[in-house]
């Protein structure tokens, strides 16, 4: 849903190959919306801002990636001040699934697999 800008989103400049450009080692990373995922995303953010929403569940897969991917989301939509719960399963098992939403974990460990996938 969300992408990293190209570098020419970054710097005109490096629109074009050039050995003397790179690395091309940006200040902070920047993400986009992928343009047919704009619909989605507009959705997303709607339902992360709304107000009368406290609680967002991140139910991506438990893994360094999937966790990148719901905070690259998360944090592109501009939502501040809700809690996180994770749903942390590893079978998609009806009794399991409702195991773990009826046991919805904080996010503190998931935070620290996101902060690794950056590192990586």
């Amino acid at each position: 849903m969300v992408e990293l800008k190209e570098p020419k989103e970054y710097k005109k400049e490096l629109g074009s190959w050039n050995l003397a450009t790179l690395p091309i080692l940006p200040d902070k990373d920047e993400f986009k919306v992928v343009k047919d995922k704009q619909a989605h995303f507009t959705f997303i953010r709607s339902l992360f801002n709304d107000p009368k929403i406290s609680t967002i569940v991140n139910a991506c897969d438990v893994d360094r990636e999937e966790s990148t991917i719901f905070y690259s989301i998360y944090h592109m939509t501009g939502t501040k001040d809700k809690l996180i719960k994770r749903l942390w399963i590893n079978s998609l098992e009806i009794d399991e699934v409702r195991k773990g939403f009826n046991n919805l974990l904080d996010n503190k460990k998931d935070l620290l697999l996101y902060e690794e996938a950056k590192v990586r």
